[in-house]
């Protein structure tokens, strides 16, 4: 059985909702590992709700902790703990303290990739040189889609099959996505021969902008 490829998600890119979702089904079904920590479920669970975040699909903080406490629970094998990343804590860098230990633990883990918004505050040079590429959700998704077309999409389609609360169609649930991961929405939309209608690509490209701009600062008061 071949390497899973393994992710280590700054909170900054897990949000909205369906985002961290999809990451974690895709993980679920076993298609990539993703790595996480009790240092960055505690951020989420706090960072999320504080910025109401959540509005974009109507999640509260109880459905916040809801998610959360399923993917602790599921992906328990995946978890640093704190004392194995912060033996890796001299080899981060950068300019805010608190994305230190996210650093730590992506080295700790071997994370090939790690995911977010923010290269500023994880810099590129000293994380490749630990062999961990610092990268985007939407990059990383559309680089998974090319080298595992047909595992990525029926996570994909598997998952638009099995929301309720609302119940979506597969052209619905990729347009809730083309805010964190529009390249990535349109290609699996691509290969899954439907389509994102041209309104949804204008106003995923606007709310696109503000969405970044938010997530510069993903710590603010």
């Amino acid at each position: 059985m071949s390497r899973r490829v393994v992710v280590y998600a700054d909170t900054n890119v897990l949000y909205p909702y369906y985002i961290s979702d999809l990451l974690l089904w895709l993980a679920s079904d076993g298609v990539i590992r993703l790595v996480w920590t009790q240092y960055l479920v505690d951020e989420v669970i706090d960072v999320v709700p504080r910025r109401r975040l959540t509005r974009d699909v109507g999640r509260d903080e109880r459905s916040v902790h809801s998610q959360w406490d399923a993917a602790r629970a599921h992906l328990k094998r995946d978890e640093v703990s704190e004392a194995q990343w912060r033996t890796k804590m001299s080899l981060t860098t950068g300019p805010d303290a608190d994305d230190h230990p996210h650093q730590a633990a992506a080295i700790y883990a071997q994370a090939d990739y790690l995911l977010t918004h923010d290269s500023r505050g994880f810099p590129v040079g000293p994380l490749r040189e630990q062999g961990v590429t610092v990268t985007s959700v939407d990059d990383f998704l559309c680089g998974i889609l090319a080298e595992q077309r047909d595992d990525v999409l029926d996570t994909v389609q598997n998952r638009a099959r099995s929301l309720k609360h609302p119940p979506m169609t597969l052209e619905r649930y990729l347009e809730t996505l083309t805010l964190p991961a529009p390249r990535f929405a349109e290609l699996a939309a691509r290969a899954s021969d439907t389509h994102l209608s041209r309104l949804a690509r204008l106003r995923a490209r606007l709310r696109r902008k503000s969405y970044l701009r938010r997530s510069a600062i993903k710590r603010q008061p």
